[in-house]
Parts: structure tokens; sequence; C-alpha cells
């Protein structure tokens, strides 16, 4: 049986992720329709337009396929509905809170890997518990990209 404190370690470990995740598919989408406009407007001014088409034809499928703007919207629905279960946890009971916590970690965003780490360091830190792991490069990168770095001393 999972402990009360573990329940609301994992409670604020999900909305750190799903808070990185939203952020970070919603940068991904804002970058990809900027680079369609300036590519679209290389194409119209004839400049290497077959480069510039595949390109193009690249990241619209990408945006079409991945539809990272779609996702940022439920990974931030899905961090609101954490949000609004970690402030009714003091009226709940232990049974009840773990309960609901499950119930809700059903729907969770595809959790990007990158992040998973970063996200439990956050939270770690928030806590008040020290690291006791690094993160590689890349999940500093990413966690950066989606605007919460997790620092300690």
């Amino acid at each position: 049986m999972t402990t009360r404190s573990e329940t609301e370690f994992q409670i604020g470990y999900s909305i750190r992720l799903e808070k990185m995740q939203a952020m970070l598919l919603a940068r991904a989408d804002r970058i990809v329709n900027f680079l369609q406009i300036v590519l679209s407007a290389a194409v119209i001014a004839n400049t290497a337009p077959v480069l510039t088409g595949v390109v193009l034809a690249i990241l619209s499928t990408y945006s079409f396929v991945w539809q990272p703007g779609g996702k940022s919207m439920l990974a931030l629905a899905q961090k609101q509905k954490y949000e609004n279960l970690q402030s009714q946890a003091a009226s709940l009971d232990d049974g009840e809170l773990h309960k609901r916590y499950c119930d809700l970690a059903e729907s969770d965003s595809q959790a990007i890997g990158s992040l998973t780490r970063p996200a439990h360091m956050g939270e770690m830190i928030r806590l008040g518990i020290p690291p006791d792991f690094q993160l590689t490069r890349l999940e500093r990168v990413f966690a950066f990209l989606a605007g919460d770095l997790p620092r300690h001393e």
C-alpha cells in the first residue's frame, strides 16, 4: 500500500510533468507554425524552392501527425485536474486520495521521456528532499526548453 506522502509526491510530480509537457509542446507548436510561415514566404519569393518545399512538407507532416498544440492543451487540462486534487487532499483520507490519484493517472498524457527525471528531481527539491541523481545533458536541455530546469545546491 502506498503511503499518503508517496501519493502526495506523485500528485506534485504529475503536476510538474504535465506542466513541463504542456510548455514544451506549446513551444514546439509555435516554432513549427512560425517556420511554416517563414518558409511559405520563401517559396513565394522563389528562394531555393525545392529545399524550402521539402522542409515545409516535413514540418507540415510533423504538425499534422504529432499535433503538439492539441497535446499541449490536453496536458494543461490534466495538470489542472491534478492541481484540483492537490487542493482537496487535506479533506480526503489516505485511501480516497490514492484512489482519486490512480483514477486521474489513467488519463495522463504520454510522458516525454526526457522530462520524467527532471520533473522527479524538481518535485524532490520542492519538498526539500536532496536529489540522489544527476540529469543528463539531454534531460537538462529538455527541462530548460520546458521552462522548468530544476536547480539544487
